[in-house]
């Protein structure tokens, strides 16, 4: 049974010739932890790139990108584990089973970016 569906938006930008720039944000984002049980299904999409930098130097290339970094789950005795970690950047959906958080993060090169992500709970 749906529990939940949360949206939120991560945004960053960078200006050209600035290092490169990784935004992370953990849910839940109030820094606590779902409870043991739960299920979650997670989706990140980018839904926006704006170049606005590259006026300043149309040389420079710019990058941006959207992922899960990791997650941590609840072990059989209700501790938390350690973080499992996304091994594929190209993956943006995930399903886990006893969910304790999860981590998404945004890159951001020479540019401005805006990540949609959607967390269903079970």
């Amino acid at each position: 049974m749906l529990n939940g569906v949360n949206g939120f938006y991560i945004e960053a930008g960078v200006n050209s010739g600035s290092q490169p720039f990784l935004l992370q944000v953990t849910y839940p984002l109030d820094g606590s932890l779902l409870p043991p049980g739960t299920t979650v299904y997670a989706s990140i999409a980018l839904s926006g790139q704006t170049n606005v930098y590259l006026q300043e130097d149309p040389v420079s290339p710019s990058d941006v990108g959207a992922s899960f970094v990791s997650w941590t789950t609840y072990y059989p005795d209700g501790s938390r584990g350690g973080p499992i970690f996304n091994d594929d950047i190209r993956r943006n959906i995930v399903y886990i089973p006893n969910c304790a958080s999860i981590t998404f993060r945004v890159f951001v090169e020479n540019c401005a970016g805006v990540a949609q992500v959607s967390v269903f709970n079970f």
